[in-house]
């Protein structure tokens, strides 16, 4: 089974099954770079960031002020934390995993959870490390990915050491985990004073290790809202910077929707990321991220019977 080597005309994308064999040839070379947010752990009782800063005034028996979020997550952690980031890790993580049902059984049941653990385990197998970036303070994927028996190693700090191991994922806005053998980040990208920190600063370590890990990669968006202007910005540069630029490809990464309105999509597409359609959370999007694991297994499976013709042509001569 041979991929189309371009993508340059719109067709080639709206067509779903050119796109599933295209995103499956990425998965194959070992260069398809998944990019979670919050959408991948909901489902098991992790909130979004609106609600989490909504569960941190209750830990105080107070109601959100009406400000922004990332101005009141920044007013709990000076009054109520007395701008000390220990304390506001930890009360960021106790209303994070306040309701969380985390449980082996629960992990497997999901499908969308299982699905992106293939995806992972096939690029393990294809690339040196399968390397996955998370928004989410939450280490979810890596207990997937331990529970089924993967080398993974959470990253929640930009400065860090290179080390074996099957699995790479990445958190850019900090990380809580429950894994044992995980390390808390010193600091989340969560309040105003964080964001106005860290967007559109090129000069920041995560920002630059980011840039390069997706401009040399497709990318492959799952559970990513369209508000978050640190997620903007990072677009909007590696659309510039994107190796895909130059070999007439239309679009540099896939965001999975369901019913996206057309003016995100117009914004969407013209940082150069394709917004393609599942139906439904539930079933439609497993079943995508599914059959990119399930086309690139008969492409593997059909070089290896070339392969094992070749063989056995060489033997008989």
């Amino acid at each position: 089974m041979k991929v189309r080597a371009r993508m340059g005309l719109r067709e080639d994308w709206t067509d779903r099954r050119r796109l599933l064999r295209f995103l499956a040839g990425e998965l194959e070379r070992g260069r398809l770079t998944l990019v979670l947010g919050s959408g991948v752990s909901f489902p098991f009782g992790l909130p979004e960031w609106v609600e989490l800063v909504v569960r941190l005034f209750e830990q105080v028996g107070l109601d959100v002020p009406a400000t922004d979020p990332a101005q009141a997550a920044e007013v709990f952690r000076i009054e109520h934390c007395e701008s000390d980031e220990s304390r506001f890790l930890a009360a960021v993580d106790e209303a994070l995993y306040r309701d969380a049902d985390l449980s082996p059984d629960r992990l497997s049941a999901r499908s969308t959870l299982s699905a992106l653990g293939a995806i992972m385990m096939a690029l393990s197998r294809r690339a040196s490390v399968a390397q996955a970036v998370t928004f989410n303070f939450d280490d979810v994927l890596e207990q997937y990915l331990d529970l089924n028996g993967l080398s993974v190693r959470s990253v929640g700090e930009a400065a860090h050491w290179a080390g074996d191991s099957e699995a790479l994922v990445f958190h850019p806005h900090g990380l809580l985990p429950q894994l044992p053998f995980s390390e808390r980040s010193s600091r989340l990208i969560f309040d105003q004073r964080s964001y106005s920190k860290e967007i559109g600063n090129d000069s920041q370590p995560w920002r630059q290790q980011l840039v390069t890990l997706m401009r040399t990669n497709t990318c492959l968006f799952v559970g990513v809202g369209s508000r978050d202007g640190a997620m903007d910005s990072l677009l909007v540069k590696v659309s510039e910077l994107h190796a895909a630029n130059g070999f007439g490809q239309l679009f540099w990464g896939v965001r999975t929707v369901v019913g996206a309105p057309e003016s995100e999509r117009l914004i969407w597409n013209d940082r150069n990321v394709f917004l393609a359609d599942v139906g439904d959370f539930d079933q439609g999007l497993p079943q995508f991220l599914f059959s990119i694991c399930r086309i690139a297994a008969e492409a593997r499976r059909a070089r290896f019977a070339r392969e094992g013709r070749r063989r056995s042509r060489r033997t008989s001569l």
